[in-house]
């Protein structure tokens, strides 16, 4: 699926003025749905308490078109 990209990003920030230190994970998932539209999809899960996971949709529009890189159009899975 070479028109899908996953990105894993790891944090950790030492506190200062906080009762404790912030810590968590960053996943996120860019899909080509075609040459001018994007999927990107994200998650960031912190280890505070009494802090809500995040959840990210994002439907982008490309302009002008990439026809260089692969889309879903293309097919779902490459030969």
């Amino acid at each position: 699926m070479p028109w899908t990209t996953f990105n894993l990003k790891g944090y950790k920030w030492g506190n200062e003025k906080a009762s404790q230190d912030s810590k968590g994970n960053i996943f996120s998932l860019e899909m080509a749905l075609s040459p001018t539209i994007q999927l990107d999809l994200s998650r960031d899960n912190s280890s505070n308490t009494g802090v809500d996971d995040e959840d990210s949709i994002k439907i982008i529009f490309i302009h002008p078109p990439q026809e260089m890189k692969p889309s879903l159009q293309d097919g779902f899975i490459s030969s």
